[in-house]
């Protein structure tokens, strides 16, 4: 398609590429540039990889410096995307991945970022996504318990499908009857190593946010 309208293509691991090196940092390739000792934000490392290529695409049109891309990247944030929190001393980590494309990616960077984590997960989806292919990949994380919120939408799945799916793979779940109560379960029940893993739709994150939000306001201790 970029032939046929006369656009150049750049690619990942072509035209440019990344390399992770140690203390959250990274290293960028690209056509021309060469960014050394970059900080790595808390996002899936090939989609950060991208945008720079774009900087870099359009450098001539939108000249940055070093530095600004380093400060950039400093102060990254993109909530509800590999987002991570802290709430009453629970780990969250919530991320909208609803199709599996987007879930594959998610489960890839969690296995290479958290070797061996224990997660708690809250799960929900729309019906018309391919939702098994989906929590297929997530149970190849070692998932200790689940959580089935209902969700706020007409298309959402019913949480009887999923409790199904997650009694042939031997997972432990809980049908819940609210967010609140899906947020607060998981809570109480995570253990210091728990990670609370929220993903499948952007209700549910937004869900989340809200939650974790006031959990912020009332206890001042969330970050």
């Amino acid at each position: 398609y970029a032939t046929d309208i006369g656009a150049p293509l750049i690619s990942l691991e072509k035209e440019f590429s990344h390399r992770e090196l140690n203390d959250h940092r990274f290293q960028w390739q690209g056509r021309h540039w060469l960014l050394t000792d970059l900080i790595q934000p808390p996002l899936v490392l090939s989609n950060v990889s991208v945008a720079l290529a774009l900087l870099e695409a359009l450098h001539p049109r939108l000249p940055l410096t070093l530095g600004a891309i380093s400060r950039g990247l400093e102060h990254l944030d993109l909530p509800g995307r590999y987002h991570h929190l802290t709430c009453l001393g629970k780990r969250f980590i919530v991320d909208v991945a609803h199709n599996p494309a987007a879930i594959s990616r998610l489960v890839t960077q969690l296995k290479h970022d958290r070797p061996n984590q224990r997660f708690r997960l809250i799960f929900g989806m729309m019906q018309d996504k391919d939702w098994r292919t989906c929590l297929d990949m997530l149970a190849t994380l070692a998932l200790i318990h689940c959580y089935l919120p209902p969700l706020d939408d007409p298309r959402a799945l019913a949480s009887d499908h999923l409790s199904e799916l997650l009694q042939t793979k031997n997972i432990a779940y809980q049908q819940c009857d609210s967010y609140a109560e899906a947020f607060s379960q998981a809570s109480k029940e995570a253990q210091d190593q728990d990670i609370i893993l929220v993903t499948g739709s952007f209700r549910l994150v937004g869900a989340a946010l809200d939650y974790l939000t006031r959990c912020a306001r009332e206890t001042r201790t969330c970050a």
